[in-house]
């Protein structure tokens, strides 16, 4: 059984999320020839409604998680501003106060099993600017 790491995440209202990052055993990159991942955030956990739902992709910048360089481990996820706007909680607790939600990343090797690497919470922030 994989342990997953815990990693708080923070986007803002106001702007695409994006998250890129290597996976690595110790100091080697971990080839990701053939692993999937996906992605869920929701409101209160694993009871609750799926809010955001991040599944593969290859298209660059696209919504989702693509993996960039599978021999060096890297990936990048994209949520887009619609996405995060679309996230309830703006005016609750209070105007402009930040909200949580959980999440974790789901990854499935090359004929093995399921496991999660990396759960947390999805920090969203109200965000200044407005164009």
């Amino acid at each position: 059984m994989t342990t997953a790491a815990n990693k708080t995440l923070k986007a803002r209202r106001n702007a695409p999320f994006e998250w890129r990052f290597q996976v690595m055993s110790a100091l080697t990159p971990i080839d990701l020839t053939g692993y999937s991942f996906a992605m869920q955030l929701r409101q209160y956990g694993a009871a609750a409604a799926v809010l955001i739902d991040l599944a593969m992709t290859t298209t660059e910048n696209a919504k989702g998680i693509r993996i960039v360089d599978a021999a060096q481990g890297r990936l990048h996820l994209v949520i887009p501003e619609a996405d995060i706007n679309g996230l309830p909680g703006l005016h609750v607790p209070a105007v402009n106060a930040a909200q949580a939600f959980p999440y974790d990343l789901r990854v499935v090797p090359p004929g093995g099993m399921p496991s999660v690497w990396i759960e947390g919470d999805f920090i969203v922030k109200p965000g200044v600017t407005k164009l």
